[in-house]
């Protein structure tokens, strides 16, 4: 059944940069989401759901499984596979110098095919396989944002743009980080400053706008309410067991709350913005009064 599987979307008929017919991922995949093949030897995607989908990468020639998204992988899953997973996680707001050092790692110290994968598989993931791509030297700087083209990347991300745009693959004598299979989780304390940063610089955007054609103060606020959603949003799917459900109802309010935020400022209105911004407000002042005070 898998022989078959991976004959039917085997490598060469996936869909990649190279091929020009191909201008986004749409190969069906069983237990992926926006599969798509970058080089012969780089894939991205979604984070596998299921044992079914490990067993579909390992049919397709894959034996190294990159995550970049901040969710614990599923290691034991990839290893009844046969296949061995790095964690690399990075946030939607950039690519640290690390986390490139780390993928240059991954793409000199194995062979085989890599999947590379974020949790949706179309902004953090294409990324890093962009720059995995510029390593394993299939991609200049301009065919790097091409797979984030095609991968459909929003432009809303500005940091992952920026930092795929600006790599420098590192020279053969720079030391490279330690690769491993669970990087340490963001504790909710870190998360919760980095959500609190996120909200003043939104603040901050949202009182600069006061005519509708200040298209840069609009631009900003658009990002800082997506990044603050994206915060929040990662907050909440790596929440311990640890929290009861009062404060996880308070965080998915949060979550809700900043994204109602952003799709009010897509739409152009600033005024909405501000008033879901003083629901979060609200809300994030009854949850520290029980959990922070």
């Amino acid at each position: 059944m898998l022989l078959s599987m991976a004959a039917t979307i085997g490598l060469a008929v996936l869909p990649s940069v190279g091929n020009t017919e191909s201008s986004a991922p749409g190969s069906v995949v069983p237990g992926l989401e926006n599969f798509m093949k970058v080089s012969g030897r780089i894939l991205c995607g979604s984070e596998p759901h299921g044992e079914s989908a490990f067993e579909t990468l390992k049919s397709l020639g894959v034996n190294t499984i990159v995550s970049v998204d901040g969710a614990v992988p599923q290691v034991d899953l990839a290893r009844t596979a046969g296949i061995r997973y790095f964690h690399i996680p990075f946030g939607y707001d950039g690519i640290p110098q690390d986390a490139g050092h780390s993928l240059t790692r991954v793409v000199r110290d194995t062979t085989g095919v890599i999947y590379i994968h974020c949790h949706h598989g179309r902004h953090r993931g294409p990324a890093a396989a962009a720059i995995a791509s510029q390593v394993e030297g299939t991609a200049d700087d301009h065919r790097a944002l091409e797979i984030m083209v095609q991968a459909g990347t929003s432009r809303e991300y500005s940091g992952l743009w920026r930092d795929v745009k600006k790599f420098i693959v590192p020279a053969t004598h720079v030391q490279l980080p330690r690769l491993v299979e669970v990087a340490p989780v963001e504790s909710m304390a870190r998360a919760m400053v980095r959500v609190n940063r996120r909200f003043e610089a939104l603040k901050s955007s949202l009182a600069t706008i006061h005519f509708v054609s200040d298209e840069h103060s609009h631009h900003a606020a658009v990002q800082d309410a997506l990044l603050l959603h994206e915060s929040l949003h990662e907050a909440t799917r790596n929440l311990s067991s640890g929290y009861d459900q009062e404060f996880r109802t308070w965080l998915t309010q949060s979550g809700a709350a900043a994204k109602a935020a952003y799709d009010s400022l897509r739409s152009g209105s600033a005024d909405t913005a501000r008033r879901q911004i003083r629901v979060l407000q609200q809300s994030c002042t009854q949850c520290h009064k029980t959990y922070r005070n």
